[in-house]
């Protein structure tokens, strides 16, 4: 099975789930890609991120959900988590089928860090960030235009089975 996020315009935006059976390949003169659906049989759009894990399959969207499927293909991706402003999932990461890290952004721009059990059970870590990105901690000033934290992509250490080791790429 493969999944993939295509965009249907020019610009990249309205970005859907999509999964083939058969790697993307005609079936006939049919195209083999059709929508991945929610529990509510509905496309899953505006897709930011995706993982894939032991555990399933998992899509974020800028509207703050994210859903995982575990039966494969056809199967429904169900609700994992929803931001309960609706603030965009910037990334995650999935560390089991009950732990993860997600990054948000809120309309204004402020980002945000939390745990998650996958199961409604979040824990804000946003307090652990640094207050600015990494060239004003190291020079104590800001040399460039703007200094403000930003993140565009986490993991965790797959070597670290507790989970605790979390890498996070943005700022300067």
């Amino acid at each position: 099975l493969l999944y993939g996020v295509i965009s249907y315009n020019a610009d990249s935006r309205f970005k859907a789930l999509y999964e083939s059976s058969n790697y993307g390949d005609l079936t006939g003169s049919s195209v083999s890609w059709t929508p991945s659906l929610d529990g509510a049989g509905a496309a899953i759009d505006e897709v930011s991120a995706l993982h894939g894990h032991a555990s399933g399959m998992y899509a974020s969207t800028r509207e703050g959900d994210i859903y995982r499927n575990t039966t494969g293909p056809g199967g429904v991706f169900s609700s994992v988590y929803s931001h309960s402003s609706g603030h965009e999932v910037i990334d995650f990461a999935v560390v089991s089928i009950s732990s993860g890290y997600i990054v948000t952004r809120s309309p204004s721009g402020s980002i945000a860090l939390w745990s998650t059990n996958w199961g409604g059970s979040n824990t804000a870590l946003t307090g652990m960030l640094p207050t600015a990105a990494p060239i004003q901690i190291r020079s104590g000033s800001c040399p460039i235009s703007d200094c403000s934290l930003e993140i565009h992509t986490i993991g965790v250490d797959p070597a670290d089975t507790s989970g605790n080791t979390l890498y996070i790429a943005g700022s300067s």
